[in-house]
């Protein structure tokens, strides 16, 4: 009886051993796992900063009734972004055959656009143009300087 005891005694032992070193393996899976998830917490974080300071600029053409039943046409620059834009530069170049619209009295540089701001100029169209553009966007925000490239077509 004594050693069936003892042996009783010995098993259990063992396996609070092994329950005790399988606790401590979990427990630095578990650790390392939250080291994981801190990090990728950071990033998004670091990430949606980021994205705080940033604006996004598009552009496009915009139609609008005109005299005479004729339309006319805009061309406008839009900040999506939720940051400000400064010292915003366009240039409009054609892709393929043909010439791309005229701007009527637009501006070399656009001061700035806040969050949710437009520019908009009018823009001559008439047969022969390309059938689209590039729009090449320069500005300044809270991140740095940044460019986008934007393809229009020129059928509206």
């Amino acid at each position: 009886m004594e050693l069936a005891a003892l042996i009783l005694s010995g098993i259990a032992i063992i396996v609070s051993v092994i329950f005790g070193i399988r606790q401590l393996k979990l427990g630095s899976d578990q650790h390392d796992l939250a080291a994981r998830l801190g990090a990728i917490e950071e990033a998004r974080r670091t990430e949606e900063l980021d994205a705080r300071a940033r604006a996004d600029l598009t552009a496009r053409y915009e139609e609008r009734p005109g005299h005479a039943g004729q339309p006319s046409y805009l061309f406008v620059v839009d900040n999506r972004g939720p940051a400000r834009a400064t010292v915003i530069t366009f240039d409009i170049t054609a892709i393929g055959q043909g010439d791309a619209p005229v701007l009527h009295a637009a501006p070399k540089l656009i001061p700035a656009l806040d969050a949710g701001q437009q520019f908009t100029v009018p823009a001559v169209f008439w047969t022969g143009l390309a059938d689209s553009v590039r729009v090449t966007l320069n500005w300044t925000d809270d991140a740095g300087p940044q460019t986008k490239d934007v393809v229009l077509s020129t059928f509206i």
